[in-house]
């Protein structure tokens, strides 16, 4: 087998999921949405003699910003959107 070989990739985990009772799909986060999720995290923290500190509104909005980017409601003809 090849280094390159991607035949055996794990799949995408995606899990049907009813909130409010409408029907969602929520999809395992792709590449660029956890640099999206780490990028606005990092942009709270501060760095001040040599110890990490930052601003708990950057975790909840890196946390809404993530489900987010993973939850896709199903519409009525079978589409995600």
């Amino acid at each position: 087998m090849s280094e390159f070989d991607f035949s055996q990739a794990v799949e995408v985990v995606v899990e049907v999921v009813t909130p409010e009772g409408k029907q969602c799909l929520l999809k395992e986060a792709s590449g660029e949405s956890v640099i999206r999720y780490r990028s606005i995290i990092l942009e709270g923290m501060k760095i001040d003699d040599g110890k990490i500190g930052g601003d708990i509104k950057n975790l909840s909005a890196g946390d809404a910003l993530l489900v987010h980017l993973c939850l896709f409601y199903v519409a009525e003809d079978d589409t995600a959107t």
